[in-house]
This record gives structure tokens, C-alpha cells and sequence, in this order.
């Protein structure tokens, strides 16, 4: 059986998934549209908290994502022509993606992704949706966004972004504190583009992001450090927040590039170091977490950080405060 075919039995078993309360949303994102067709509007309401500063009431064409949860439908599925050693680290079925097709199965959360670049359209494959992991609440349709976008020229990284007038990029792995200085920005008045990941792209000289989510996710000591939501009580290891569309901002301008790290001091401050430090911190987090062809990434983020100043954003006692006075000069 054809990719193609496979596709289009998967996209049969979602026509058969749909109840009277199937729901489309649409999003634009970096000045795309894409539809999201729903099975059902609790689904809709699931899966599009993360995208709420997204909506847009665009009609153009755009790519389709078709999302169905399996426990709707009561047909067999598409005999499935790969096996287990056939994945890739990230759940990207290798030997059966070709050019126009992009595959993902991600055993774990029960998500299978698939992609036909050539036809605009995605399938979005939910085992259950009640077994669905707080990273992809945070960020649904993730490997599809990244393979629509990268097809573009776009780079999905692994970073946090606030910004002003001009943007900053926070980089670093789980733990730098990344998420804790996003929100003490946005408590300052900062806008917000995202706390995990985001969308780049570098020309003449310039880098432009874009925002994919409203999302963020703070551990029970980072929610401490602020009074408004000490109370929650995080459902997972970490709490998720989903932040109003008011203080999010769907694009800006990055110039410079930051590398978290908690150091106790009693000031925050901000040091230089190397552009090669700053791609060791960018390209092996995305590298980790997403699906990528390494060679072209690592060349699209290589040119990223050419393109900006890096510095290390060291997290002091003071670091509530002290986070926006260190990088007032570098969003205005």
C-alpha cells in the first residue's frame, strides 16, 4: 500500500469520527493559514488552548490538519507497513518519508503525524485523548508545524522568547531557567512569543520569530516565585499556564541571544561569551526534541546565531527584578 493510500484511509476513518459538533479552527502563524478540521468541539476546545493568540478568521487556502481521537470510530484502520526498528529517535518513521510525505508515531502519547506537503493536507491521530501528556497540550501539531514550516525555509527551535520593541531568545536545556525568566518578563510587562519552542527565520542579515504558543510550563519551585500562582496545584511535574492572548505577540525582530544560568549571586548579570557556546546550547536542546535532518538545521541555526550578539544571562538572587534591568537595553 502507497503513502498515498495509507493517507487517504486514515482520512476516511476521520469522516467517520465526525459528530454534529465537528468544529474548524484556523490559525495563522508567520503569516500562514492552516485549518484545523476537529472531530468534535471538546477535542477543539483541547488542543487549541496553546493556539488561542493564533486564531484568525482568515479564508484563504492554507495547509488542513484532519484531528480525530481513535476511541470515536469503530472501523479498522489502515494496516500500518513499518515496524518498530523503522523509527527514528523522534518517532519519525525514516524509511517510509519521502519528499512530499512526512511520518511521526510517537508510541508513548499515542500521536500519529502525518504530512502530504504536496496536498496541503495533515492527519492529526489521537489514541486517546484522555492519555494525551502535558508537552503535547503545550504544543499540539508540533512535527507537523515543524515539517510544514521547515519546507519553507523556517527553523523550529527549542527556545523562549520575550520581547519589546526587539526580541531576546533564551536557549538552554531543561532547568537553565528559561520558563522562570519568561514569566518574570511577561510580569514586567514583556511581551510573550513562547516558552519551548518557536519559529525563525534568517534573511539579509536579520532574524525574525515567530510565535507558535501561548503555553508555559513551571516546575512547583518556579511558581513559588510568583504569589498569583503559588496556588496552583500542578497536574504533572510541571504546571501548565496558558498565558491571555493580551500579552503574547505573534512576531518581532531577535538581536540578541541569551544562555540562562542560575548562579545564586546576588545580582543578575549579563556576560559575553562565544557564538560557538551559543550553538552549543541552541542546536543540541531543538536537536533532542524535535525532528529534525540535522545537516540543514544545524546550518539554518548556524546562521541564527552569526546573525545576533550572544551573551550568558546570569540568574542571581535579585533575578525577579533584576532580569528586566539587565535586558531593558536589549528589548528597546
Amino acid at each position: 500500500m502507497s503513502l498515498n493510500e495509507i493517507f487517504n484511509r486514515f482520512q476516511e476513518d476521520w469522516r467517520q469520527s465526525k459528530q454534529s459538533t465537528s468544529k474548524k479552527v484556523t490559525i495563522k502563524i508567520a503569516g500562514k493559514t492552516i485549518h484545523l478540521h476537529f472531530s468534535d468541539e471538546n477535542l477543539s476546545c483541547l488542543l487549541t488552548q496553546a493556539l488561542s493568540h493564533v486564531k484568525s478568521d482568515c479564508l484563504e487556502d492554507g495547509l488542513n490538519i484532519y484531528v480525530w481521537d481513535r476511541s470515536q470510530t469503530s472501523g479498522d484502520i489502515p494496516k500500518l507497513p513499518w515496524s518498530y526498528d523503522q523509527f527514528g529517535s523522534h518517532g519519525e518513521i525514516c524509511s517510509y518519508s519521502e519528499d512530499n510525505f512526512c511520518i511521526a508515531w510517537q508510541y508513548s502519547s499515542g500521536i500519529l503525524s502525518f504530512l502530504d506537503k504536496k496536498e496541503k493536507r495533515a492527519l492529526y491521530w489521537i489514541r486517546n485523548r484522555k492519555e494525551l501528556p502535558i508537552w503535547d497540550l503545550s504544543s499540539p501539531f508540533r512535527s507537523i508545524l515543524q515539517w510544514w514550516f521547515e519546507a519553507m525555509g523556517f527553523t523550529m527551535c527549542h527556545s523562549a522568547i520575550v520581547s519589546k520593541k526587539r526580541g531576546v531568545m533564551l536557549v538552554g536545556k531543561g532547568g537553565s531557567g528559561k520558563s522562570t525568566t519568561s514569566m518574570a518578563c511577561v510580569k514586567k510587562g514583556l511581551d510573550y512569543l513562547g516558552d519551548d519552542y518557536c519559529l525563525t527565520y534568517v534573511e539579509k542579515g536579520s532574524v525574525k520569530a515567530f510565535s507558535l504558543y501561548n503555553s508555559m510550563k513551571l516546575t512547583p519551585k518556579s511558581l513559588n516565585f510568583f504569589p498569583d500562582l503559588a496556588s496552583l496545584s500542578p497536574s504533572f511535574e510541571k504546571q501548565l499556564v496558558f498565558l491571555d492572548p493580551v500579552s503574547c505577540k505573534n512576531q518581532c525582530f531577535i538581536q540578541s541571544l541569551f544562555v540562562p544560568k542560575i548562579t545564586h549571586a546576588p545580582k543578575t548579570e549579563i556576560l559575553p561569551i562565544t557564538k560557538r557556546e551559543a550553538l552549543l546550547e541552541l542546536f543540541p536542546t531543538s536537536f533532542f526534541q524535535l525532528t529534525y535532518r540535522q545537516r540543514e538545521s544545524f546550518s539554518r541555526m548556524s546562521a541564527l546565531v552569526k546573525t545576533v550578539n550572544c551573551y550568558q544571562l546570569g540568574l542571581g538572587d535579585d533575578f525577579k527584578e533584576g532580569v528586566l534591568e539587565q535586558l531593558e537595553a536589549y528589548v528597546n
